[in-house]
């Protein structure tokens, strides 16, 4: 699948994906040009779990989706989600510290500006 941001098309969804770097470096995180489509995990049961561009937060919260999943730029498998909720009340995205066992799943395009 090619990049997007829900519910913005086109170059909406790439200034909203600029901004959220820039709003993250005025806090001193650096982000890579990265895009990430989705993270997948499997718990202790074997089951699959995952959170996707367009799908429901880490938290399970119904109607704030995720909006863009962000690489740091400056620690290892760290990595920045950001719904729909945080980026319109100026809150931090949810930090993501991924295991040894995730995947991370870029965009089909390798869209990076």
């Amino acid at each position: 699948m090619n990049f997007y941001v829900p519910h913005h098309a086109g170059a909406r969804g790439d200034r909203l994906w600029h901004w959220a770097r820039a709003d993250l470096a005025k806090h001193g995180l650096a982000t890579t040009r990265r895009r990430i489509r989705a993270l997948i995990w499997y718990d202790d049961e074997g089951e699959e779990h995952y959170v996707m561009v367009g799908g429901e937060t880490p938290g399970g919260e119904d109607d704030d989706p995720v909006m863009t999943i962000l690489e740091s730029g400056d620690l290892d498998d760290l990595v920045f989600v950001c719904t729909l909720s945080r980026l319109a009340n100026g809150e931090p995205p949810f930090a993501l510290s991924l295991g040894r066992d995730w995947k991370v799943v870029d965009f089909d395009d390798g869209a990076s500006a």
